[in-house]
Order: structure tokens, then C-alpha cells, then sequence
């Protein structure tokens, strides 16, 4: 009888992989065809967001056999990562339009030519993990959903078309008591459940509710640049790009132009959720992940190194700008470059996430690019070169942003800035860290105690951050890890010379320091993993303790308030001590421009108004007008971008309601008429109605005297 031969593994994996594929392939086409139909003829939001999950979970499937460990999840940044670059790519080369939308839908698909890992390469992976309810834990579970989905609920039922400086606002104390309590029950759940999938699951539920807040309050939009970022990306959806093309940002326009294309989701809703979407999607398994294979004791409480970047309030990921999309894949490659040192990450995927950050916000991305550059070099340096590298890497990430500004500013045509001694100009670095000028001093006890604990949250993370690179020097003396303190401390450099160094004439004063600070913030997530490593040290002691019951009992309560406090830190405030002085786009606004504009046949006209009436005019009519000037082109309507009419608007508010500021405005542009709008709830805006009223030829009055529209003509 003869002999059959056993087949082997690989050969038994190439079976299984050859049959995947086909049905994988089947399916990644039937959701093309369905987004092809949808983009081109049906314009259903339901059949694209069928196409669009039809077409993305099967081409993630076969990713994850391309990649280390057959990991889902990674498979998805990875096509996340791809599809940013492709249509950044895309707009630089034509822009885009329905047909490179189609193609960028069918490009991804060339993957399934690549042949996959082959078994010793790779790692099993199941990327659909049972949830499974035990009665026993089943009341905690539903009380914490429960309580999350009332939160939503709640939030969706206060939302305000008028004025609301702050989302709190629209809350009382309770709405902090329940989320508390929310938090609570989920670390309970983190602690007690075996499923990863579930603890991810609940995890990201509650990041969600943590970041969605402005989103869900505001349905006409918060934050001035978020409206400009929208804008710009309704002109690219209609016109396919803006001119002059600019390099930035073109990975969020890009992707989320294409994603409106193809689904034919509004933009508006798909700008406004996508950071608050994406946290909650990317953050609790990438850092879960990395934790995990980074640290083998911290199986049990990785999760909850999430909760470092809610409880640091600047990282709060609450709206959707270019700057946004590359701090959140700023954390995640911080994280993945751990997973990546301890041999458990693919490469490709770090250096496209990089990428991506680099199209999403150039200077967020280049120094992470950096970053990431040096942790593949230290992983194959030799001991000694290693160390030869890290003075290298402190000089490179401390003077490649001030040169990318300084390279920036020559660009724009405005010539080399001015240059001062960095030791003598180190006072304006130290008043970056000086509590802004909204800050009210001897109020009552508790709103002090509160800003107080605000002001020591970065020292205890530091310290904490520092304290754990110790502890795992002291048991592991990994010494590539070193990249991670050098490049926290390369980037508190480069902010030093970027607002010590490098001066900017044309740049008023408060805005050269608002990217030094975004510098200075972002130094602290190259802590966070070792911030991570220490708690899990502290609670791994305590778990062998007589009472840790109670120890445990007692940080599970204390973690829930200080996350409390975080969140309501992490959003503008307007109480006795701190009076956040942004407002929010009303209703009232929008009347506003609509008015005006329908005064008009044409663009003929200059508008003076506060950045909120100008965020309005540019969500109903985009960058509808510029004036050209000898100097520079004028938009018309004043926005706070040191533009020309800002400052003239400026002087009607604070130097008296002159006609002659007017003129002056109207001489720059050339126009013949003008208007000068002031809302009520500025500051002495009886007083400026009042003069303006003296010198202008007629007026129109909104909404019961919200706002103030103040015409001026010449002939």
C-alpha cells in the first residue's frame, strides 16, 4: 500500500490562506462595486456605509496576514495609515475628485497580490473574541452602559443653537457624579473581566463619552480653526483642491473629503466626530497591546495605562484638527515603539503611522518622524553606538523645528526672523508655564484647591514617568529604551529655541507661543509608558497585601475623582476662578452673514466682525472672496490671523467707533461699502454700539439686539 505523505504546516497554512483569500477577495469587491454605485450614481448614506464596512473588514482581514503576528487590529492602522497617505499623495499629484476617489478605493486592493507571512513568521491571531456575560458580573455591566449611553442622551438633549462659553454649562454636578461612577464600574469591570475584547469594547465606549462632549453640545461647530479646517475641506469636496496647494494638513483634508465621497455622510458630521471617533477606536487596544507584549506582568493592567492620556487635560482629543490627528498618532507611536523595541510590532506599521501624522500636520509629524527614525536605529546600533546616537538625536529633535519656521517664514515671502540670544530671551520660554490672564486669584477654597491639583497633574506624571524608567532600568537595563527620556527632553529644547531664539516680526506675540507650549505638552508622552510600568508595579504589591481589597477598593474611588476632575479640565471653563474667554457660533451668527450676503450681488463688500461671525461666513460661503494687495491677499471678512482687517477691527472695538478706521479698511481693499458687526455679549458693547451709532450711515439689528450690524458707504 503506498505511502501518503502528512502535508506540512506551511503547506496546510497556504490551503486555509488560498481559500480565505478567495472569499476575502469576493467581498472586498462587492463592497467596492457598492461604494463605485454609491459614488457615482446612488448618493445613499446607508448603501455607503454598508460599502464602506463591506469593502474595509474584509481588505483588513487580508492585511493582517501581511504584517507580525496576523494582528486585526494593526491591520486596520495600517489601512487607516495607507488610506491618509494615498489621498494625501493624490491631492498634491490632481486633487480630489470622484475619480481619484475611485481609485484610491481600488489601489488597497493590490495588497491581495503580496503573498501573506508564512506560519513561523506569524502568530496565531483570533481576530473575533467571544464577549460572553456572566450573570454574576451582568448587573455592573449594564449599569456602566446604562450610565454611559444616559450620558450621551443627556448631552444630546442639552444641546445649544446660542451662546455657551463652556460645555458645562449645559450640565449640572450630577452629570460629573454619574461619570464618576461610570468610570468606577468600568476599572471594577477592567479588573474582574478575563475578556480582552470586552475590557477594549467598554474602554472605548467611555473614551468615546470622555471626548465626544463639544461634538454632541455644539451642533453648529465649536473652536474658530475647526471652522477654517472645514471649510477648506468643503472647497476641496466641491472643487477637488484649494490654490494655492499648501503642505499642510492635506491628510486630514484628503481623507476625510474621500470618506464624504464615498459614503455621502455629511462632512460636517464626519469632520466633527472623526478625532473623538478615532480615540475611542485606536487608543484602548493599541496601548492595551503594547503595554501587554512590552511588559509581560502587565497583562492584567494594561488597560489602564488608557486613562493617562483623559487624565493629562491638554491631551484632551475633543475636536477635529490636523493638529489633533497627529497627537493621536503621536501617543500611538509612542506606545507601538515600545511594542516594536520588545520584537512585537511590525515596522512598516510605525514608519506609515509617522507618515500619515507628517501628512495630517507636518510640524507635529516631522519631529515623531524623527523620533521613530531613531528608535529603528537604536534597535540595530551596537551598545556603544547607541550612545554615540542619543546626543545625536537631542540635537536633531532640538533644532529641526525652529529650522522648519525658519524655512517656513522664507517660504511665505517674509523673509529670515530675527534672532536673539536664547539664555538672555529664556524668560519668554519660562512664561509659557504662567497661568493665563483669565485666571482670577483669591477665590473660594475649593476652585483653589481644584486649579492647584490642575497645576501639579504634568510634575506628578513627570515624576511618576521618571521613577518608572528607573524601576524598569533597575530590573530589565534595557538601554534602548533611553530614546524615549531624550527625546521628552530633545523636544522641551526645541520649544526653548523656537521662543527664545527665533523671533517672528509679523507674529503677534501670543501666537509665537502657542506651538513652543504644544511642544512642551507633547515632551510628556514619552513618559507615559513608564508612568504605565510604575502603576502596575504599585498595584502588583498591593495585590499580595492582607487588605488589598480595601487598598484596591480605595484607588479604584480615588482614580474615578481625579478622572472627574480631569474631564471637566479638559474643556473650557467659565466659573469664579477661570473665565475662559472663547465663545461658541450661534444662530445668530449665521442670520448675521446671511443678512449681509443677501445685500449683495457680489463680493463687493468688507465685513469687520468677531472670529465667530467670520467662522460663520466662511461655513456658509467658504473662502467666497480675497482682495488682492500690494502686500498680501485680503480676506473679506476679519479673522484673527494678524490679517490687516483684524486690526482694524481691533481698533473699532478698543479705540473708539471711528469712520475713519472704516475708510482705512475699505482704502485697503478698495471697496465702496462696508459693515462693522459687534454681538452683545462683548465687553462694553453698549458703549461701542453707542459710538457707533455716531459715525456709521445705517444700522441693522439681529435677534432682539444680539447683534449689532453697523453699515458704512462712501461714494
Amino acid at each position: 500500500m503506498q505511502k501518503i505523505d502528512k502535508p506540512s504546516t506551511t503547506q496546510l497554512h497556504s490551503r486555509v490562506v488560498l481559500g480565505k483569500k478567495h472569499s476575502l477577495v469576493l467581498y472586498t469587491i462587492l463592497g467596492a462595486v457598492l461604494l463605485t454605485l454609491n459614488l457615482t450614481l446612488a448618493n445613499s448614506i446607508i448603501l455607503g456605509v454598508i460599502g464602506l464596512f463591506a469593502y474595509i473588514i474584509p481588505l483588513a482581514l487580508w492585511y493582517a496576514n501581511l504584517i507580525k503576528d496576523r494582528n486585526l487590529f494593526f491591520s486596520f492602522i495600517l489601512l487607516l495609515a495607507v488610506f491618509m497617505l494615498l489621498n494625501t499623495a493624490s491631492y498634491y499629484l490632481y486633487g480630489i475628485t470622484k475619480l481619484i476617489s475611485l481609485l484610491i478605493i481600488i489601489l488597497p486592493m493590490l495588497a491581495f497580490f503580496i503573498p501573506p507571512k508564512k506560519p513561523e513568521e506569524a502568530k496565531d491571531f483570533n481576530p473575533v473574541e467571544k464577549v460572553s456575560f456572566k450573570l454574576s458580573r451582568f448587573t455592573a455591566v449594564f449599569l456602566f452602559l446604562a450610565i454611559d449611553i444616559f450620558l450621551i442622551f443627556h448631552l444630546t438633549a442639552n444641546r445649544t443653537f446660542g451662546l455657551m462659553p463652556s460645555p458645562w454649562q449645559a450640565v449640572e454636578y450630577w452629570f460629573f457624579i454619574f461619570y464618576a461612577i461610570a468610570t468606577g464600574l468600568l476599572f471594577f469591570l477592567i479588573y474582574t473581566r478575563n475578556s480582552t475584547s470586552e475590557k477594549i469594547i467598554l474602554t472605548g465606549l467611555h473614551i468615546f463619552t470622555t471626548f465626544a462632549i463639544t461634538a454632541i453640545l455644539y451642533p453648529l461647530g465649536y473652536g474658530f480653526d475647526a471652522f477654517v479646517h472645514r471649510a477648506t475641506e468643503v472647497w476641496i469636496l466641491n472643487n477637488g483642491f484649494i490654490s494655492p496647494k499648501q503642505p499642510y494638513y492635506i491628510g486630514q483634508y484628503g481623507f476625510v473629503v474621500w470618506l464624504a465621497q464615498i459614503t455621502k455622510i455629511p462632512l460636517f458630521y464626519i469632520d466633527i466626530y472623526l478625532v473623538p471617533i478615532l480615540a475611542s477606536l485606536t487608543l484602548p487596544a493599541g496601548i492595551f497591546y503594547s503595554l501587554k507584549h512590552s511588559f509581560p506582568t502587565m497583562k492584567k493592567y494594561a488597560v489602564y495605562g488608557v486613562w493617562l492620556i483623559p487624565f493629562i487635560p491638554f491631551l484632551s482629543l475633543h475636536l477635529t484638527t490636523p493638529h489633533n490627528i497627529a497627537l493621536l498618532f503621536s501617543i500611538l507611536i509612542v506606545f507601538f515603539s515600545f511594542a516594536f523595541l520588545h520584537d512585537k510590532l511590525d515596522l512598516k506599521i510605525l514608519l506609515l503611522l509617522a507618515l500619515a501624522a507628517i501628512c495630517a500636520h507636518p510640524l507635529v509629524g516631522a519631529p515623531i518622524l524623527i523620533f521613530v527614525l531613531a528608535v529603528i536605529l537604536a534597535k540595530k546600533c551596537s551598545p556603544k553606538k547607541l550612545f554615540a546616537l542619543l546626543p545625536v538625536l537631542f540635537l536633531i529633535l532640538s533644532v529641526s523645528l525652529p529650522a522648519m519656521f525658519i524655512m517656513n517664514n522664507i517660504r511665505m515671502g517674509a523673509g529670515w526672523p530675527e534672532f536673539t540670544n536664547p539664555l538672555l530671551g529664556i524668560n519668554k520660554f519660562f512664561e509659557l508655564f504662567a497661568r493665563p490672564y483669565w485666571y482670577a486669584t483669591n477665590t473660594p477654597l475649593i476652585y483653589e484647591l481644584l486649579y492647584s491639583w490642575q497645576r501639579l497633574i504634568v510634575p506628578v506624571v513627570i515624576i511618576a514617568g521618571i521613577a518608572g524608567f528607573i524601576q524598569y532600568q533597575r530590573k530589565n537595563k534595557n538601554i534602548l529604551l533611553y530614546v524615549f527620556p531624550v527625546s521628552a527632553v530633545g523636544f522641551v529644547a526645541s520649544a526653548w529655541l523656537l521662543r527664545s531664539w527665533v523671533v517672528f516680526p509679523d507674529v503677534v506675540s501670543y501666537e509665537q507661543g502657542d506651538f513652543p507650549l504644544r511642544l512642551v505638552k507633547a515632551s510628556v508622552l514619552f513618559l507615559l509608558p513608564f508612568v504605565s510600568y510604575l502603576l502596575s508595579l504599585i498595584l502588583q504589591k498591593i495585590e499580595v497585601l492582607k487588605k488589598r481589597k480595601i487598598y484596591l477598593g480605595l484607588i479604584l474611588i480615588t482614580s474615578s475623582i481625579f478622572l472627574m476632575f480631569s474631564l471637566y479640565l479638559s474643556y473650557p471653563q467659565r466659573n469664579i476662578k477661570a473665565r475662559f474667554p472663547g465663545l461658541n457660533v450661534t444662530t445668530t451668527d449665521f442670520k448675521t452673514v446671511e443678512w449681509i450676503h443677501n445685500q449683495h450681488n457680489d463680493y463687493d463688500y468688507i465685513v469687520l466682525a468677531n472670529q465667530l461671525v467670520s467662522a460663520a461666513a466662511l461655513t456658509d460661503y467658504s473662502f467666497a472672496k480675497y482682495f488682492q494687495t500690494p502686500n498680501d491677499e485680503i480676506f473679506y471678512y476679519s479673522v484673527p490671523t494678524g490679517g490687516l482687517l483684524y486690526k482694524q477691527y481691533g481698533k473699532m472695538l478698543y479705540e473708539g467707533q471711528k469712520r475713519e478706521y472704516m475708510e482705512e479698511a475699505m482704502d485697503l481693499t478698495g471697496v465702496k461699502k462696508s459693515y462693522f458687526v459687534i454681538n452683545s455679549y462683548w465687553a462694553n458693547s453698549d458703549k461701542i454700539i453707542d459710538g457707533a451709532k455716531k459715525t456709521a450711515d445705517a444700522w441693522q439689528i439681529m435677534d432682539e439686539g444680539k447683534t449689532w450690524i453697523f453699515i458704512y458707504t462712501r461714494d
